[in-house]
């Protein structure tokens, strides 16, 4: 990675990624399946020293030599089977394994697509994880209806996190900088479909999600609040040599407060989105092509 410009965010670095992978799918009796894999991974990051000129003439270690080798293990294996009323259950459990990337590690300056000041670690760990997941799907002609919860444990996970403490760059506002520590994640969805006609679509879902660090009792910042989604979607076919569907669909999503914030983060308050889109297959030169035109925040609501 090379850089040129007048702002530091990042500085040179190389990286090295060699990966070992196996998986399987295994039908037992009974219409169980099974799959499983392994993996393994050696990571090599070679992050160049940065010093700085500032505009009084003396220099700053923007950040320093770092040479990082990391090696370990993910596995994962899932079993589904349809069970009784349900089309699909499947249940997944896995152990994850994830290297610092070189902006966790030394990233220090104004991220412009955010706008905020990021700094890294050099101390950051791999993080690790267990997860466990599973998803009921309850399907007949006209309607499914799905749910998918999940619950992840991470003996270390590496997240950015709002510092309390003015940046001292110029207009760059608070210091975020990239930390570890153990963190439970949680949640899930459930969602619907249901088709009254053949041409008419509804569907619903709502989703929540929370993440904790259990060894600061708090939760982790930039986590989306509970969310509600709600689509309807009409097709019009046509016997028509031009023109063979159109369809017209309208959704609507909110979006709870969130008030589960970490130390020196903002809250944000509820909003609401409408959104609408048309679509038609008209036949050119004898092929069927796929126009559509979307309308996102149709009545230009202000949110964070």
């Amino acid at each position: 990675h090379n850089y040129s410009g007048f702002e530091f965010l990042l500085p040179r670095f190389s990286q090295k990624n060699l990966a070992f992978y196996y998986v399987e799918k295994i039908k037992l009796k009974k219409k169980w399946t099974i799959n499983a894999g392994l993996r393994f991974d050696f990571t090599e990051i070679n992050i160049e020293k940065h010093v700085q000129t500032t505009a009084n003439g003396n220099s700053e270690i923007r950040n320093p030599d770092i040479l990082r080798d990391y090696f370990n293990y993910s596995l994962g294996a899932g079993f589904s089977k349809k069970i009784g009323l349900f089309t699909l259950v499947k249940f997944n459990f896995g152990k994850s394994f994830r290297t610092p990337t070189p902006q966790e590690l030394s990233a220090n300056g104004v991220h412009h697509g955010s706008f905020r000041h990021e700094r890294g670690s050099d101390k950051l760990n791999p993080e690790e994880g267990l997860q466990f997941d599973m998803n009921l799907d309850y399907e007949r002609k006209d309607y499914k209806i799905s749910f998918s919860p999940y619950y992840n444990y991470f003996s270390n996970f590496i997240y950015l996190r709002p510092t309390g403490r003015f940046s001292p760059l110029p207009e760059a506002g608070q210091l975020y900088e990239f930390t570890e520590g153990p963190v439970i994640h949680w949640g899930g969805e459930i969602s619907g479909e249901y088709h009254p006609t053949p041409s008419l679509h509804l569907q619903s879902a709502i989703a929540y999600t929370q993440l904790s660090n259990t060894e600061t009792q708090l939760p982790l910042p930039f986590i989306p609040p509970l969310s509600i989604r709600n689509e309807i979607d009409y097709e019009w076919e046509l016997e028509n040599k031009k023109i063979n569907q159109i369809n017209f669909r309208v959704s609507y999503q909110y979006f709870a407060a969130q008030n589960r914030v970490d130390r020196n983060e903002r809250t944000t308050p509820a909003y609401q989105l409408i959104n609408v889109g048309i679509g038609l297959n008209p036949l050119i030169l004898k092929r069927e092509i796929s126009f559509s035109l979307q309308i996102n925040n149709l009545l230009n609501t202000a949110y964070f």
